[in-house]
Order: structure tokens, then sequence, then C-alpha cells
């Protein structure tokens, strides 16, 4: 199934499935980057040397504006804008990938995601627990893969629109 207006429609099952799955909302506060949060027991994720990206909230809740995947001015190229984020030198890629997740949202599922819980003073829980800090993240890892490899096809793609068959024979064979 196909939504948008006349020739600028976006398949609904690209933004529910692959590489863009999570851009159904982002939220109206922003996201940010924490470090040293604890991911909890059923998140099989490892320390996360980039951080975690964790929604903001200034009441308690989350506020999301939903599906702005769906609005195809907002979304046209995405998937180059995305690719876009692997020319950013490493010292200013944690800011740009901010800058894009505020705009366009989570970028796995939901099943990318952990609950974390901000550092505390051991209480016996092992360092984790459910508290009102708690706050669900992605890991800063699943960017990092994700941006070469878009950078990558991205790049395959446009040799192959303007067929250029001998670069792309190096590339596949």
């Amino acid at each position: 199934m196909a939504v948008g207006v006349g020739n600028d429609t976006i398949d609904f099952a690209d933004t529910t499935l692959g590489p863009f799955a999570g851009l159904l909302s982002a939220p109206r506060e922003g996201f940010r980057w924490v470090v040293g949060w604890r991911p909890g027991p059923n998140c099989a994720a490892a320390p996360q040397p980039l951080g975690w990206l964790v929604q903001n909230d200034t009441d308690g809740f989350v506020h999301n504006e939903r599906y702005p995947a769906l609005r195809a001015e907002r979304c046209r190229d995405l998937h180059r804008k995305f690719a876009r984020l692997a020319r950013v030198r490493p010292e200013r890629r944690r800011d740009a990938i901010l800058t894009f997740a505020n705009r366009y949202g989570w970028l796995g599922s939901r099943d990318d995601r952990c609950l974390l819980t901000p550092p505390r003073p051991n209480d016996g829980s092992g360092g984790w627990g459910h508290t009102p800090d708690t706050r669900e993240g992605e890991p800063g890892r699943l960017w990092d893969a994700a941006i070469p490899e878009a950078a990558a096809l991205v790049a395959l793609w446009d040799l192959v629109q303007r067929e250029e068959r001998g670069t792309l024979d190096r590339f596949l064979t």
C-alpha cells in the first residue's frame, strides 16, 4: 500500500519494516544522548561507546509527533539524507545523528531498543531497576553500522542510475 499525494508516495511497508522502521513518530521534545546508562535485564546490548539515544520529556511523558515518515516533502530522498551522515567527521557524528533523529525519529524498530536506567548508587539491585527516570533507548552502534551501509548502497544505486558498467563491474565481479 502506498500513501501520499500525487507522485509523492511512500510504500507504507517501507516505514514499518527495514532500516527506517522507527520513522513513524518523533518526540516533540527531541532526543538526547546518554552515556553510562544501563540496559535492563532483557536487553542483550553491549556497552555503547557512542551512547544511547533516548527521548526527552518535559513533564514525565513523551509527546510524539505521529507519522512524519508519511509526509512526502519531509522525507524526500530520505535514504540519501541518511547516507550523507557518512561524510560527517567522526567528532561531529553524534550531533549529526541527533539532528537527523530529531527530525525523522528512531532509526530501528522497537526490537532494537532497550529499557535503560541512569547510573545510580549500588542499592542491591545490581544497578538496574525501573524508576521514573527509566527510558527507552536505541544503541548508538545501530546508527554506526547503518550509516556506512546506507552510503554504500546509495553510491551503488547512483552507479546503476548512471549506467556506469565499468565501475559496477569492479564492484560486482
